[in-house]
Formats: structure tokens, sequence, C-alpha cells
């Protein structure tokens, strides 16, 4: 059915069918990916070849293209400037501050927040951005796309600083790096606020579950295995010890719970709809811009730019980390029911694992209650800061 709706030509469907057209193709890269899942292992990444080269100039469309979607659409803007006022209230009359960024990019969301901050009087800003190797992707890969994306986003934040009269470091470090470099720096009191933005609580998960940085194992009627209670608790005892003051996650609709609650058929329909529905506002809000006087610079190629070189790896690296997790799950549920059936049940007491809260069942905020952090009411900057959002962008 997704194959009949949608053709070569994508464009020039409706934006729910160049949603389902994106989801295609990321299913069938899905499945060239690896042709025997059951073959994965608890302890084995999925790989693809390497990616194309990529040049200066491929860094330059998508630089375009993200900037015409925080532009155009609503999502950036509530994304970046909302978290931002949450952690300026957090660290009010502080005058440096540390920022741990598990979705940096090219900075885009800083510029407006050392702004701020230097107008309050900030004086320093250490800026760290985590990167997360995707596990369904060739570890020993270099990424001259994301070095080249750090650099700008480096020159330009600079360039901001220097006009607010701010201090600034900005640094870049794989996850497991900034976890041992973090957890060195907790006892030094710096005042730190964490950002997970969109995608990087779940892509921290998704990787933390297929590297042996937590080597916790757990033993039950269900044999020895690595459990995602046990890494999920174990990062956010990291980020706990960090002592932040605010965590700020922006979460989608299909992102409400970890990946292993949900069956495929569920987890695909939930990612299909959400992004369905961004294909759909974005071009409604192309729609009332071009209606508008003076009407926008933008066109309708602009549209499929930001859907192609935003959206689209987006839906890839969701759809590959559903694969990727529902495999895992798999295989913990294949080499559980293998060793339970080889040893005879010593206790009627012993767990199964699968209570009614475990943490695989639970939304992103239940488990982050769940890890003892407290919920933080919005200030009322921010509320306004809202409401001045949604009027900009009432069609």
């Amino acid at each position: 059915q997704i194959v009949s709706i949608c053709s070569p030509n994508s464009q020039q469907q409706q934006p729910r069918h160049r949603a389902i057209f994106r989801f295609k193709e990321a299913l069938a890269a899905t499945c060239i990916l690896n042709t025997s899942p059951s073959s994965c292992s608890s302890s084995s990444a999925i790989t693809t070849d390497p990616p194309p080269p990529c040049c200066p100039l491929d860094t330059v469309h998508k630089i375009a293209a993200f900037q015409r979607f925080c532009e155009l659409s609503p999502i950036p803007q509530f994304a970046h400037f909302i978290p931002n006022q949450a952690i300026l209230d957090a660290t009010q009359g502080e005058t440096s501050i540390r920022i741990i960024d598990f979705e940096l990019g090219f900075g885009g969301q800083w510029a407006s927040f050392i702004q701020e901050l230097g107008r309050r009087g900030g004086k320093e800003l250490k800026l760290t951005g985590v990167t997360i190797p995707a596990p369904w992707r060739n570890k020993g890969t270099s990424d001259p796309s994301g070095r080249l994306e750090l650099g700008l986003a480096r020159e330009n934040l600079l360039e901001f600083a220097r006009e607010a009269g701010l201090r600034l470091s900005v640094e870049a470090m794989p996850l497991e790096k900034a976890m041992e470099v973090m957890r060195r720096k907790a006892g030094n009191r710096e005042v730190v606020a964490v950002n997970f933005g969109f995608f990087g609580m779940s892509r921290a998960m998704a990787y933390l579950q297929s590297s042996s940085f937590f080597a916790t194992t757990v033993s039950n009627d269900h044999g020895n295995c690595i459990r995602e209670e046990a890494v999920v608790s174990s990062f956010l005892s990291w980020i706990r010890q960090l002592e932040p003051r605010v965590v700020a996650v922006v979460e989608m609709e299909e992102e409400s719970s970890p990946p292993l609650a949900w069956s495929r058929r569920h987890t695909f329909e939930r990612k299909l709809e959400s992004f369905a529905c961004v294909f759909e506002s974005l071009q409604e809000a192309f729609m009332a811009s071009s209606s508008a006087a003076p009407p926008s610079s933008f066109d309708l190629e602009s549209v499929y730019e930001i859907e192609r070189l935003i959206l689209g790896p987006r839906i890839e690296d969701t759809v590959y980390e559903a694969f990727f997790n529902h495999h895992r799950h798999h295989h913990y549920q294949q080499s559980s029911s293998s060793s339970s059936s080889s040893s005879s049940s010593s206790s009627n007491n012993s767990s199964s694992g699968s209570s009614s809260d475990s943490i695989s069942s639970l939304p992103w905020r239940a488990v982050l209650l769940k890890a003892g952090f407290v919920p933080l009411p919005f200030s009322n900057a921010a509320e306004s800061q809202a409401s001045c959002l949604v009027k900009m962008n009432k069609h």
C-alpha cells in the first residue's frame, strides 16, 4: 500500500504522502541494512556501508534548509526558545554557566541565549556538545560533516558572544568521553544545565544499550543480560551526579514513551502520524507566508529542501532506532527464554522483571520522576513567550 501511494516524483504528492514516501525509503534502507535480523546479538551493532563523502556545499545547503525551517515552522521555535527561557530562569543571577547539549547541531538554539545572558550581566558560557554515534552505523566511520558543522557552529556562536561581551567555549565530545569527563568535574560546583532537545534522550538510550559502558547485569529467572531498566537508571543517575539546575527535554508525541514499550506496528504508526503532522504544518505555514503582505521569499522548493535535508534524516534515524531497539528486545526475550528453559527455578520469590511499573512501560516524564527529578513549572516569561509564538504562527 505504501509503494502504491508513493511515486518517485513524490514532491507532487500531498504532505502526508510525502511523509509516507520518506518512511518507505527509510524502511527499504533498513531492510537492506540487515538482511538477517535474527543474527543480531545484544553486543553487535547493525552496520551499513559508510556514507558517501561529504563536501562543504552539502553542509551549506543543510544549514540553509535548517534556517528556513526555523523561520517557517513553529516547531523549532518552541524547541529552542522555551527550553532557553527555562535555563535562564533556573540560572538567574549566575555569571558562569555550563550547558551540556545532546543536540548541538549548528548551534542555532544558543545565539539568542547568548545575547540574553550577556544582557543579564553573564560573563562566561561553556557549551559542551555531546555527540552520539548511531549504533546501527559503523563506529569507525569518520564524520567530516559533523566536524564541519561543529566548526561552523563554533565560529557563529563566538561572533554572537563577542557582540554580547561574553566569554564562550564550545567543545564536542562523544557520549562515553563526556560521561567520564563530566563525572570528574562533578565536584567543581559548576552551574550546570542539560539540554536533550528532541532526540537526545532516545539517542543516548539506544547507544548506551548497544555499548558496554554500563556493564550492568541483572540476575533473575530470565538469566543474566544487560537490562534496559539498568541502563536508563545508570544514565539518569549520572545526570543527577552533575547536579544540574535544570534538565530540558523536548518531546514529540511519538516519543512520549521509550520505544521498547511499543510493538513494531504501534511504533511505526505513531512515528508516521507524528511526522505527517509536521509535514502538513510546514506546508500550511508556507501557504500562509505566501499569502501574507508582503509575501515571503519562500517557495515550495524550500519546503521540499527542508523535508529532504532536515526531516528526512530524522525519519531515517527514528526508523533505524526503532528497528534496532526491537531487535535487542527480541534478542533478550530469546536469550532469557533459552536461559530459563535450561535452568530449574530455585525460588518462587525471584523477580521476573515484568512488573507493571518497569521503566520500559513508562513515558519519559514518568521515567524522569522515578529517577528523582522534579518537574519545574513554566515561569510567566516562558508562558508569555509561548503565547507570542502561538499568535505569530496562527494561520
